[in-house]
């Protein structure tokens, strides 16, 4: 029966240690310190078993194990080792691990074999036992090969310091600068993290605090402490909270409305858990107008692999849709840029999320291609320059969709431009994405005549589209242009090869040279141009855009080589340009014949 578990735990276990371990380093690096220090101990008590022969625990994997809400410790550890000591009676820590106990292997196995004994001794009806004899001996190897794998991971982490930590210090300056008079209500899935930040902010400083836990004795008091008012006020002897730190387990079925701020340290898997943590303020008998919630959001890294907030925003987004909600968990629209550009994130100040995979030219073909003979014919049959003029959408909001114009340019280098300016002449977007789509409409849209300043209003965008590619871009053109990221690519891996030389072939480094000259001084062809656009948007690797770049100027095909090179620095090309209305602002007939 037991073995007959294991082998339908299979695989999907070791996909619930690797998720779990990534939960752990989003929530806090001394939590994931401690899971991989736990992680070691268990494989090497196992280990231990199999080298002298001896039964081998085998833990149970119960639905405890995957909730948070209830339970939030390491729970096959926890049990075994006193990593975290018994919460004081304001359920802080009164011994907080200042690193993982082991540094080298060897400490590892003298741990394992104590904790091995308590298992036998003291835990012994916790566990199933098989005998050593039914494991094959590629277990023991896999088991030591992961505990060296691991140490070694804990030994590039070094020592934690808590004085550096990004999240700890951004909490205590929320705690004791920024709402240093009002209560605050802090969330984490981990008791290690509660335990953690509680220890760390009793040595900075704040005292009227407590830690909430699974272990904690009684939460029910805990939660009366920090929010008298609304649970029959505070009993003899007790004295008020004005921080609490808790685990999800106080996320459900406390009133705790004295509080008008809560601050998610990390992020729940689960939407009803975000949801629910909210919620344990904003309940009938709140005082304040808003609930302030702050989010700590993983690190880029850590989401690019569990990608958390993408699950968590899809289904708010999702709830939004079939419920309705005026709650704004993150104000993912407006604070984007300021989350991202918090987060350190590479590319922050370039164009915005949707352009980097996007080819204009390819997506115009698209619509075009989709459109109707007729509509291609007719749109085939106007004049060179075309200024149009359409109506915004009813309901168009002022600030994120004002009037004005938008324009279509493409410099002499090859490289298109869309901009958009509201009526004032101010800069709207230059995001070739997002105006595309606010010029999108279908082939039946009335063309209403021009506003009187569309002139002026094109005029602007000009300036502003030369101004950028003077300023920003200078000679190799703006800060998206393919010719300036193929240009500080190549000059990157120049600089990369140049401490190796043995990597280079005979003749790579003057001919990277030659091509790093030529891309500077000349634009690019506009066939070389979308190839190599389409090849980086592709994640090229260097070698092969190297490869690829060298090919084209042997053959004459990257560089547009011109006796005077002025004319790639000079004015853009006016393709078209559509003019932005709101309804009760379209000019009449008789304003465009004046």
């Amino acid at each position: 029966r037991i073995l007959a578990n294991l082998n339908r735990a299979g695989r999907r276990l070791i996909g619930f240690s690797r998720t779990n371990l990534f939960k752990r380093l989003e929530s806090c690096g001394y939590s994931f310190l401690l899971s991989v220090d736990r992680h070691i101990v268990r494989n090497l008590v196992t280990l231990h078993a199999l080298a002298q022969g001896l039964p081998v625990p085998i833990g149970t994997q119960d639905a405890a194990m995957l909730d948070t809400a209830v339970s939030d410790a390491d729970e096959d550890y926890a049990a075994t080792e006193d990593t975290v000591a018994e919460a004081g009676e304001d359920g802080a820590s009164e011994d907080f691990e200042a690193r993982p106990q082991g540094t080298t292997l060897a400490l590892y196995r003298a741990r394992a074999a104590a904790i091995y004994q308590r298992y036998q001794q003291q835990f012994r009806g916790r566990f199933d036992w098989l005998p050593a004899r039914l494991f094959r001996p590629e277990l023991a190897k896999a088991l030591r090969s992961d505990a060296e794998a691991l140490l070694g991971v804990l030994q590039s982490a070094g020592e934690w310091q808590p004085a550096t930590d990004a999240k700890l210090n951004a909490l205590a300056q929320l705690l004791m600068r920024q709402h240093r008079r009002q209560k605050v209500l802090v969330f984490t899935q981990f008791a290690d993290t509660a335990h953690y930040l509680g220890a760390q902010l009793a040595q900075r400083g704040l005292n009227d605090f407590a830690v909430v836990t699974n272990a904690s004795g009684d939460p029910v008091a805990l939660a009366r402490r920090f929010s008298p008012n609304t649970n029959g006020g505070l009993r003899k002897g007790e004295t008020e909270l004005r921080v609490l730190i808790a685990t999800d387990v106080l996320a459900e079925g406390q009133n705790l409305q004295d509080a008008h701020i809560v601050v998610n340290f990390d992020l729940p898997w689960a939407i009803i858990r975000l949801i629910q943590r909210a919620g344990r303020v904003d309940r009938i008998g709140q005082q304040h107008d808003a609930i302030t919630v702050y989010s700590f959001l993983p690190a880029d890294g850590v989401d690019r692999v569990i990608r958390l907030r993408t699950r968590l925003f899809r289904r708010l987004q999702q709830n939004q849709e079939v419920l309705g909600t005026d709650e704004s968990f993150f104000g993912e629209e407006a604070a984007a840029k300021l989350r991202d550009l918090y987060t350190e994130k590479a590319g922050t100040l370039d164009d915005d999320e949707a352009d980097e995979d996007i080819d204009l030219a390819s997506l115009a073909l698209q619509v075009w291609n989709s459109a109707a003979a007729a509509d291609q014919k007719a749109a085939a049959a106007l004049p060179p320059i075309v200024s149009a003029t359409r109506v915004l959408p009813n309901g168009a909001d002022a600030v994120q969709d004002p009037p004005g114009a938008i324009a279509f340019l493409r410099f002499p280098d090859g490289a298109d431009a869309l901009v958009r300016v509201d009526e004032r002449g101010e800069l709207v977007s230059q995001s070739l994405s997002g105006i595309f789509r606010a010029a999108a409409c279908v082939p039946e849209t009335p063309a209403l005549p021009r506003a009187p300043n569309h002139h002026d209003l094109v005029a602007r965008c000009v300036q502003l589209a030369t101004d950028e590619q003077t300023g920003l871009g200078g000679q190799l053109g703006s800060l998206r242009s393919v010719r300036r990221k193929l240009w500080e690519r190549l000059t990157r891996y120049r600089q990369q090869r140049q401490a190796n030389p043995l990597l280079f072939s005979s003749q790579t480094p003057e001919q990277l040279d030659g091509v790093l000259d030529l891309i500077w001084r000349y634009p690019l062809k506009r066939a070389a141009q979308d190839a190599i656009g389409r090849q980086l948007r592709l994640g090229i690797t260097d070698e092969a855009l190297v490869t690829l770049v060298l090919r084209r100027a042997a053959d004459d095909n990257l560089c547009d080589v011109r006796d005077d090179d002025q004319e790639a620095r000079g004015e853009p090309k006016l393709i078209c340009s559509l003019g932005l209305v709101h309804p009760r602002s379209m000019p009449t007939a008789t304003e465009e014949r004046a």
